[in-house]
């Protein structure tokens, strides 16, 4: 039976979605966008604060399975100290913010979505995938070519993790995806601060304790601002365009 793939049938952001559009936005698209974006900033700006979350960030281990341990081994080629942390401290603030909504998720799959997330900026993995042009598109295709290469994972648990690669530049993602939340939750969090303050001031610190920042901001930002002049019509530059480099620069994790 032929199954034909319309614009309606796949979610925004989703690798279908990603493999559909190439990661271009189009006009409404970036309609939505502004007006989702507008109404985040009013509900973080009048949001009560939770209390913050205690947790310490040193009692979260990553999983120990095969797939983590041949994960984290593979990013520690791929990516320069910053970066390699930023993956794990995406991880870690993903599971202190599932274990603190109480939250049913896959560690593992958690795991593998933060470790491989920003596979897409990369030199060596970008530019590979000819009409795409967006980098989390085309690091969750890296991430699958990984994947596929270990030979011990499932097509479907493939499909979640590239999802949530490829979700993870949305401005928000639903809790019933929640592999993809949760990443979205790390990721936003690390980079702008986004809910930095639903975390104690202990649990930031032992955060930076256990995975430095180094020079990350710095050095993430000017790959992002790369990718937004190579990739103009991405969610990177859109979300560039509207504050996030600046967000990016200014946060601070004391």
């Amino acid at each position: 039976m032929l199954i034909i793939m319309t614009k309606q049938s796949v979610q925004f952001g989703s690798l279908a979605w990603g493999l559909q559009t190439g990661g271009r936005l189009s006009t409404w698209d970036k309609i939505q966008l502004s007006i989702k974006a507008l109404g985040t900033q009013i509900q973080e700006a009048f949001r009560k604060n939770r209390f913050p979350i205690p947790l310490d960030p040193k009692s979260i281990q990553l999983p120990d399975t095969v797939l983590v341990r041949n994960t984290l081994e593979y990013i520690r080629e791929e990516h320069q100290t910053p970066l390699q942390h930023h993956c794990l401290r995406s991880f870690v603030i993903g599971e202190l913010f599932g274990l603190s909504e109480k939250l049913k998720y896959d560690s593992e799959i958690l795991a593998v979505s933060a470790l491989l997330h920003d596979l897409g900026l990369e030199e060596k993995h970008c530019g590979l995938h000819p009409g795409i042009d967006c980098f989390a598109i085309e690091g969750a295709l890296e991430a699958g070519k990984f994947l596929e290469s270990l030979q011990m994972v499932s097509p479907e648990k493939t499909k979640i993790i590239q999802d949530a690669i490829a979700f993870h530049l949305n401005i928000s993602i639903p809790a019933s995806d929640v592999e993809a939340y949760l990443l979205n939750k790390g990721t936003a969090t690390d980079t702008i601060g986004f809910y930095l303050k639903d975390l104690s001031s202990q649990t930031v610190n032992s955060l930076m304790e256990l995975y430095p920042r180094l020079d990350f901001n710095a050095s993430v930002h000017q790959q992002l601002k790369h990718q937004s002049k190579i990739r103009p019509h991405s969610r990177m530059a859109f979300l560039y365009q509207n504050g996030f480099g600046t967000r990016l620069m200014k946060v601070r994790f004391e």
